[in-house]
């Protein structure tokens, strides 16, 4: 669904500009991109693109959370990112003519910006800071990616839960009454998936830290009562 509300027509009003790969942009070339973009509204589980599709443009997180992931042969989901607001999403082969390595899904209601591949392009060939904004992202999540491929290899289950929930306090996490709440929503399943493990071993750790009263756990709801504590399984050796 289209959004036509004013609001959704300058990126400048976006509380993430500042800080994205826009925000160096001449007002002449920021116009072409507000002219040509495309605003629509996702609820939670709507799928944006998915893995396997070809790349078309990119999507650009006004408010919101996707988390995206790849999927087996045998159907078994592995996540390798939750994106959030001023994130984007679809640039990884945006300049090849691979399909998308993972699916995009919205984990809750969300406002997506969508930018047509081939007036990005021109944008990012007469605007360099731009380019190496972007270079820089694909960088990051180059090295991010090789990290992660060494943590399954190397990294123990229990290690590799606690680094996940301390990058979510460190993203997500609101201090409040003694504790970092975690605003967002995840399943054990989900959970597993981020750290490539099973659910029953979630949920065997995630009770072992609420008995020794390093988090708080209600259904989906996470709080992180100990982040120093839980900081102790990573230093220590393993």
């Amino acid at each position: 669904m289209s959004l036509c509300g004013k609001s959704f027509q300058s990126c400048r009003l976006c509380q993430s500009f500042e800080s994205g790969i826009f925000s160096d942009l001449p007002e002449k070339d920021l116009k072409l991109l507000e002219q040509c973009k495309t605003a629509n509204h996702y609820k939670r589980k709507q799928v944006i693109f998915y893995e396997g599709n070809p790349v078309v443009g990119l999507y650009c997180i006004q408010s919101g959370k996707v988390k995206l992931y790849k999927t087996s042969g045998g159907g078994k989901q592995q996540i390798l990112k939750i994106a959030q607001e001023g994130d984007i999403l679809g640039h990884s082969a945006l300049f090849t003519e691979t399909p998308h390595m993972a699916t995009a899904e919205v984990m809750e209601e969300a406002n997506i910006c969508f930018l047509d591949k081939t007036r990005f392009i021109l944008v990012l060939q007469t605007n360099p800071s731009v380019s190496l904004k972007l270079l820089g992202q694909l960088s990051r999540e180059l090295n991010r990616a090789e990290e992660q491929v060494l943590d399954l290899a190397y990294k123990s289950v229990r290690v590799r839960l606690v680094e996940f929930l301390l990058t979510l306090k460190q993203n997500f996490g609101v201090y409040e009454q003694g504790v970092y709440r975690l605003q967002i929503s995840l399943s054990r399943e989900e959970l597993a998936q981020a750290i490539g493990t099973t659910v029953e071993t979630v949920v065997r750790l995630l009770t072992e830290f609420r008995t020794e009263g390093l988090i708080e756990v209600e259904k989906k709801s996470i709080a992180i009562r100990e982040p120093e504590k839980l900081l102790e399984f990573i230093e220590a050796p393993y």
